[in-house]
C-alpha cells in the first residue's frame, strides 16, 4: 500500500468523507470487476453500493496488515456471495419452492387436548 493510500485511509478512519470519496474513485473499477465475476450481470449496481456502505462502516477496523484493495477485495466477495443468496432465497420463496408440506398429525385418541387444539391450529 502506497504512503497516499495509506493516508487517505486514515483520514477515512477518522471520518474523512472527501478521502473516502477518492479511495472509491480509485478502487471502484475492482469492485465492479469482482461483482461482475461473482453475480453475473445482474443486481451487480446494487451490490457494489452495499460494499461501499459496508467498507465506510468497517474502515476504522482497517488495520493495515494488508493493502487496502485487498481488504476491499473480501467485502466485496463476502457482499456479493451474500446477496445472491438473498437472491436465489427470494426466488425459491416467489416460485412457491419455499413452502413447508402440512404436518400430519397422529389420527386416534391418544394426543391430548393442547396436541389436537395445537395440530388443528396448524392445519
Amino acid at each position: 500500500m502506497s504512503a497516499r493510500e495509506r493516508r487517505l485511509v486514515r483520514r477515512a478512519s477518522g471520518g474523512d468523507v472527501e478521502a473516502f470519496r477518492r479511495l472509491v474513485d480509485e478502487h471502484s473499477e475492482l469492485v465492479r470487476r469482482v461483482a461482475r465475476r461473482v453475480l453475473g450481470r445482474e443486481d451487480v449496481q446494487d451490490a457494489c453500493q452495499e460494499v461501499w456502505m459496508r467498507a465506510w462502516q468497517s474502515i476504522g477496523g482497517f488495520r493495515g496488515e494488508s493493502a487496502f484493495g485487498t481488504w476491499l477485495y473480501r467485502i466485496t466477495v463476502n457482499t456479493c456471495l451474500t446477496h445472491r443468496g438473498r437472491e436465489s432465497r427470494r426466488e425459491e420463496r416467489e416460485g412457491g419452492q419455499d413452502e413447508t408440506p402440512p404436518r400430519l398429525e397422529p389420527a386416534g385418541g391418544d394426543a391430548d387436548p393442547e396436541t389436537a387444539a395445537l395440530g388443528a391450529e396448524r392445519r
